[in-house]
């Protein structure tokens, strides 16, 4: 009777183990792909800050180093700037720079502007 009664019953988790697998291969999927997308977003945030970085400091060393007379100043070989120098309001002793460098990836431009004591004799 036990082989025949046996033979009868049937495992009730049998089913059930391929659809556990087949969550697990969905959350190991999704894991995964989150994953590379995490790591794709911050490679290409570090390499927008690391972009802005640069191109915060050679703005200020612009705005530092331009001649503080009314006009407008260019060049750069490989890397262009471009920075106005505006004329003081009258009565005010201050010059607006503006300067500017594009973006090497394909945004807006970067820009810093500041108000600095114009030279003697700019008007």
């Amino acid at each position: 009777m036990s082989r025949i009664a046996c033979a009868g019953i049937r495992d009730r988790d049998g089913g059930y183990a391929s659809l556990d697998a087949l969550a697990a291969l969905v959350i190991l999927t999704t894991s995964l792909m989150l994953s590379f997308v995490a790591v794709t977003t911050a490679g290409r945030l570090a390499s927008r800050a690391l972009e802005l970085s640069r191109a915060n400091a050679r703005l200020a060393y612009l705005v530092e180093t331009i001649p503080l007379r009314p006009g407008e100043y260019s060049g750069g070989q490989g890397a262009p700037w471009r920075v106005v120098v505006r004329a003081p309001e009258p009565g005010a002793h201050l010059c607006r720079v503006e300067a500017e460098v594009p973006s090497t990836s394909g945004h807006a431009p970067l820009t810093l502007t500041a108000a600095k004591p114009c030279q003697v004799g700019a008007s």
